[in-house]
């Protein structure tokens, strides 16, 4: 669980960097990203008709991997719930990784949505560091939801049969 909440803090930690001052600074955390977005000081994106609404705006601040991973991470917190449940976690962690690992391979979009988010050209914008710490944590997830838990009673044999 602590892996988890360590992660979503990552969302309050500003881990994307810019090339060139946005708004004031070159520093960015996902939260800020969308509390800029909402307040308009970012610019909406070129493609979106109704994103003069905050509400819109914000829904869309973000990549839509980076959205999705954290909303994942949320998942997974709910599955915890459930000791009973670690295959859920595995599956969860699992389409997280495959989300992150699509989001970054596909002619790094990542780091295109955060440059949209910017108004920005996708070289000016650096996501490796936030895009690093999701896949490693849902990679760890996987590896934790597979691994047999080492407090479980193991099962009791009879010597020499």
């Amino acid at each position: 669980m602590a892996t988890v909440v360590i992660t979503c803090a990552s969302f309050f930690i500003p881990m994307i960097r810019t090339d060139v001052r946005v708004a004031g600074t070159r520093y960015w955390s996902p939260l800020g990203v969308v509390r800029e977005m909402y307040e308009g000081t970012l610019p909406a994106p070129t493609w979106c008709e109704t994103c003069g609404e905050p509400a819109i705006r914000t829904a869309l601040a973000l990549p839509l991997e980076v959205s999705l991973s954290y909303v994942a991470l949320l998942l997974v917190l709910l599955a915890l719930l459930f000791p009973e449940w670690p295959q859920v976690v595995g599956g969860i962690a699992f389409m997280g990784g495959i989300n992150v690992l699509i989001g970054e391979g596909k002619f790094r979009q990542i780091s295109e949505g955060f440059a949209e988010s910017f108004g920005l050209s996708p070289k000016q914008v650096h996501s490796g560091v936030l895009t690093t710490v999701l896949l490693a944590t849902m990679a760890l997830l996987f590896y934790i939801s597979v691994t047999p838990s080492l407090d479980r009673p193991r099962a009791i044999t009879r010597s020499g049969q």
